[in-house]
């Protein structure tokens, strides 16, 4: 998971720039990279990247060819080449194969209208400095969090609270899961998934089910790094293991308990082993998961 944060001036005048390391400095946690800032005229921002797709080429923030349109991003979009494809032929210029540049030249492209088109998780801020433009958007479920506070004309956004309450914010407000922020203000739309009715029998369901749990595996395996699946040994977990396991040779399953005989490494430890993949189970004494839990309090 990565870590981002943006201050930004709605009035058109350079922002606090000071405040971006400051709130980096308290998400440490996140990313597995040094952390990464960069600027428009309007604003400044940071990421404390975790690299996945494209490890290499994928340093934010991200600019458009001209270098005055930029995104910060955390998540992961599953549809990023098709999307490429499209962009490309529009007449945009990609220089990498990283998700997170997808945001930016589609923002370009197609403004809001970008986000019924993403398939993922995501929590994104863009910095528009030519319309003088700040637009935040995430998930339709909320995977991916982003709070903001507005002071005056000065917009700040971060991935945690407590990132904004080290700058003494103290108006903090969550962009809402389906939604997007245009200058401050909040959408009335919003991207939820909505229900279709359809009849069909209940093999074609069970078909239908397979495939798009298979679809759905695939698409967020896009990755050449090794892939850990949580399994509990329950229905859900296994299947998705299972499905892991015919995209990618690097799988490992992982549980968490108490001792070997704890019901969900007990169960997943026979799932593993039915699948023959590697097992690592994660042991923690009941006393030590109490004294974690104030801690636990503090990172929030």
């Amino acid at each position: 998971m990565c870590g981002i944060t943006v201050s930004a001036s709605l009035n058109g005048k350079p922002a606090n720039r000071l405040l971006v390391p400051i709130m980096l400095s308290q998400m440490m946690g996140r990313g597995d990279c040094l952390p990464e800032t960069g600027e428009v005229l309007m604003g400044a921002m940071g990421c404390n990247r975790l690299a996945i797709v494209d490890a290499e080429h994928g340093r934010q923030p991200v600019f458009n060819e001209r270098g005055d349109v930029a995104v910060v991003y955390n998540g992961e979009i599953y549809n990023h080449r098709r999307l490429a494809t499209e962009l490309i032929r529009a007449g945009h210029r990609l220089s990498s194969a990283c998700d997170t540049e997808i945001l930016v030249h589609g923002y370009e492209e197609w403004g809001a209208d970008l986000l019924p088109r993403l398939q993922g998780m995501y929590a994104f801020v863009v910095l528009d400095q030519p319309r003088r433009r700040i637009f935040a958007a995430r998930d339709p479920f909320g995977i991916k969090p982003l709070y903001y506070s507005r002071r005056g004309d000065e917009l700040l956004f971060a991935s945690e609270m407590k990132a904004l309450l080290r700058t003494g914010a103290v108006d903090i407000r969550a962009v809402p899961p389906g939604g997007f922020l245009d200058n401050g203000c909040e959408s009335a739309r919003q991207y939820l998934p909505r229900p279709a009715e359809i009849q069909i029998s209940v093999d074609d369901a069970k078909k239908k089910l397979r495939r798009r749990l298979r679809d759905s595996v695939r698409s967020m395996l896009d990755t050449e790094l090794p892939v850990a699946v949580l399994c509990s040994g329950g229905i859900d977990s296994s299947a998705v293991l299972f499905e892991a396991t015919q995209t990618s040779a690097k799988v490992t399953a992982y549980a968490i308990g108490t001792s070997m005989e704890s019901p969900d490494v007990a169960a997943a430890l026979s799932v593993a082993e039915f699948l023959g993949v590697p097992f690592r189970p994660v042991l923690v004494e009941e006393a030590a998961l109490l004294r974690s839990v104030p801690e636990v309090r503090r990172c929030k």
